[in-house]
């Protein structure tokens, strides 16, 4: 992603996701269990770590990107829609050896993120 989430991920007590696409950097008393068992197929959905940020009320920090780098809206776009999957497949280290992993993820579309953030901001303001 970038410096700023390379920089949290290095904090004493934060805790990161292990999925090769999707990961997350967690911090607070929850973030070891959240991180633990990030499933690969439809890694943004309500399984873990988003959908347990959203369940718990938990907050995200998103700084130096626009909305279409915002993880909530796809978890917002699995509520609402069917989408299709497709099958990924990445390099992942299993037991100390790099492996080939495959698995289904849902087909993500953030094209309106943007158009859709932009009007959140309108209407919620950060102060």
């Amino acid at each position: 992603m970038g410096v700023i989430p390379e920089v949290f991920r290095s904090f004493p007590k934060v805790e990161r996701s292990d999925h090769p696409t999707h990961s997350f950097g967690l911090w607070g008393k929850k973030g070891r269990s959240w991180s633990l068992n990030h499933p690969l197929d439809e890694s943004l959905s309500d399984y873990y770590p988003l959908g347990k940020l959203y369940e718990n009320k938990g907050f995200i920090f998103i700084l130096g990107v626009d909305h279409s780098a915002t993880p909530p809206l796809h978890l917002a776009e699995t509520m609402v829609y069917d989408f299709p999957k497709q099958k990924y497949g990445f390099p992942m280290m299993k037991g100390g050896k790099k492996v080939w992993e495959e698995y289904d993820d849902l087909q993500y579309n953030s094209d309106d993120f943007n158009l859709i953030g932009n009007e959140f901001e309108k209407k919620f303001p950060i102060k």
